[in-house]
């Protein structure tokens, strides 16, 4: 056998088991972020950050409300709507009860956004959310501005038939974290409960401060 055909044969038999270290090598890589994320906060911390981009919507005081809101600041985030039975209440007692138990320097912005802006208009928020608490920002806007907000979050909500223009809207039970840089980092499931939530919060802040994670 000639040499050119010798190092064709042996190119032929070494290539299936250098790609096999390579896709070996990549999945390692790809997989060191989440084997980064402490134990606890596996399932809570996003992988990689998500940059809130532009949107405009507005407040229970009729004030205009962008992502340049989220700077300086964390903000923990809530989409429901006014007429939920039941998720939205809870969920927003146990934000409430948060609140209280921490420092005012050391509390987050309170963000509640409604999936149903027909019946949500800003008046109807203010008296909702005030019976909670005074500080929580309560968002509506036009419908299409929403779904652009809930689609680069990957919040999924969707309205049922209405009968008498009595509808539910199902929608997704998790509080957002977004960081002072703007942005998404951490998603808390439900039940929510404060002294839980405050421990994730307390968690995230100190392995996204951490020097090596900034």
């Amino acid at each position: 056998m000639s040499c050119t055909k010798l190092v064709h044969c042996l190119s032929n038999l070494m290539l299936p088991g250098l790609l096999a270290i390579i896709v070996a090598i990549g999945h390692s890589g790809c997989s060191s972020n989440n084997h980064s994320i402490p134990k606890p906060l596996r399932g809570v911390l996003l992988e990689q950050p998500v940059t809130v981009n532009h949107f405009q919507l507005t407040t229970q005081d009729g004030n205009e409300f962008t992502e340049e809101n989220f700077h300086n600041q964390w903000t923990m985030m809530f989409f429901g709507y006014t007429h939920c039975p039941d998720i939205c209440p809870t969920t927003l007692t146990e934000l409430a009860a948060l609140a209280k138990r921490l420092a005012q320097e050391g509390k987050p912005q309170i963000v509640f956004v409604s999936v149903d802006p027909q019946r949500d208009t800003p008046r109807h928020l203010k008296e909702y959310i005030t019976y909670f608490d005074e500080d929580f920002l309560a968002l509506t806007g036009k419908a299409d501005r929403i779904s652009g907000l809930t689609k680069q979050l990957k919040i999924k909500y969707s309205l049922e038939p209405a009968i008498d223009d009595n509808y539910v809207v199902n929608h997704s039970s998790a509080v957002l974290l977004i960081d002072p840089q703007g942005r998404y980092v951490a998603n808390f499931k439900a039940p929510h409960y404060a002294e839980t939530l405050q421990a994730q919060f307390d968690q995230v802040k100190r392995f996204i401060n951490t020097p090596a994670n900034t």
